[in-house]
């Protein structure tokens, strides 16, 4: 907390703009919708916004309350389509319909656009980078703190536990269903139940082969190269182009912002393990970790308790660069078409638009610079926390 603190005294601008655009994201469909927040007459009060479907019709009620802007990303203004400029001449009832930042061929107003592009920008980037957060920092502090001789297992071990990984996996993640109509709240609640399976198998599985182990008279038992092994992957991991594996997989899926999700995290956990099990074995080292160790306390503790918030406040520099790095990772399929799907909206889908209309500047330069300000936003804010935590170890 005093951390947060000295972030927000020594860097208020950035800090405001930050929040300032989280809580566009957040608040998209309130903000950019062509449902109205509120609408009642004398007998009820209803919230259409929450309603599925379509608004049909005004006339019905006495009195409606509606978004700051009257269209959604998907709503098609048939009375301005082919691309008109937000300069141009429109033809809209008043000027409160107008299209403020112009229209895509299809009559899509640009500024609904970009705020729900935001939202599926700021989705993609935590959501990817929690799951390579994660997976790195859980192979990665188990690699750098049980290193390759502190682990023992028995023999029929080494094979129970990856028949449990794949059953694990099977049941949970792969029988998942992913509905773009997901809230962040449910997806989540998906994949920490998804989660909780697959870790349920692999105890299981380690159980079931030290009970075998003992059944079969193999009480020998091995060292488990722990260290070795997450080195091993993440340098073949780095070894193949992050991009060419996200465009492989993102072309071979669904197109979905799930799947974005997971492809994203899955393949950009290795940087966060490698530094996260750099900075274990360094703070294992320390000489307040050797005398907490002297005290008698166990190795959990001692991890849980003295090595990872050091190292979670250290790696929060690699996940801040991650989460512009997955932004940016995301726009790249977008625009290529192999991102999300027809019916959602990104910053890279609008850029993408500008290809069918090179003479419509608006296409390019808003979604362009709305993709630049956010990446120079989280890029400021790695390198502020980076300074910080250069402070704090020098004080």
């Amino acid at each position: 907390m005093i951390f947060f603190k000295k972030l927000f005294r020594h860097h208020k601008l950035l800090i405001i703009q930050l929040v300032f655009f989280m809580i566009v994201a957040l608040s998209a469909p309130f903000l950019a919708n062509e449902k109205p927040l509120i609408a009642g007459n004398n007998e009820e009060t209803t919230f259409p916004i929450f309603e599925k479907g379509i608004f049909l019709s005004e006339k019905e009620f006495d009195w409606i309350v509606m978004p700051i802007i009257p269209y959604s990303q998907n709503t098609l203004d048939y009375n301005n389509t082919h691309s008109i400029g937000p300069f141009s001449k429109q033809d809209v009832k008043n000027l409160r319909y107008r299209h403020w930042l112009g229209t895509d061929e299809l009559g899509r107003d640009i500024l609904s656009g970009i705020i729900h592009g935001a939202r599926t920008a700021l989705l993609v980037g935590l959501g990817s980078m929690l799951i390579a957060t994660i997976i790195g920092i859980i192979l990665g502090a188990s690699a750098g703190f049980w290193g390759d001789f502190t682990i023992k297992i028995r023999p029929i071990t080494f094979v129970t536990v990856p028949i449990g990984i794949l059953i694990g996996y099977f049941l949970g993640f792969h029988q998942s269903l992913y509905r773009s109509e997901f809230s962040i709240i449910q997806f989540l609640a998906n994949q920490t139940f998804n989660l909780l399976v697959l870790i349920t198998f692999i105890l299981l599985s380690i159980l079931l082969g030290q009970y075998l182990s003992r059944k079969l008279f193999y009480e020998r038992k091995y060292n488990l190269p722990l260290d070795a092994i997450v080195s091993r992957i993440i340098e073949l991991a780095k070894s193949l182009p992050s991009l060419f594996l996200i465009l492989s997989l993102a072309a071979i899926l669904e197109p979905s912002i799930w799947n974005i999700i997971w492809i994203i995290g899955v393949i950009t956990w290795t940087g966060i393990a490698r530094y996260c099990r750099a900075e274990v074995i360094k703070q294992k080292n320390t000489p307040y970790t050797e005398s907490v160790k002297a005290l008698g306390f166990n190795n959990f503790y001692i991890l849980l308790k003295h090595i990872l918030p050091v190292t979670l406040q250290a790696s929060t520099v690699y996940i801040v660069f991650g989460i512009s790095g997955a932004i940016l990772a995301e726009s790249t399929l977008s625009f290529i078409g192999i991102g999300i799907q027809a019916d959602e909206v990104s910053w890279g889908s609008i850029l993408a638009e500008a290809r069918k209309s090179p003479s419509s500047w608006w296409l390019a330069v808003f979604p362009g610079a709305a993709i630049f300000y956010t990446l120079m936003l989280f890029n400021k804010l790695a390198v502020a926390i980076e300074n910080q935590n250069g402070n704090n170890y020098t004080s």
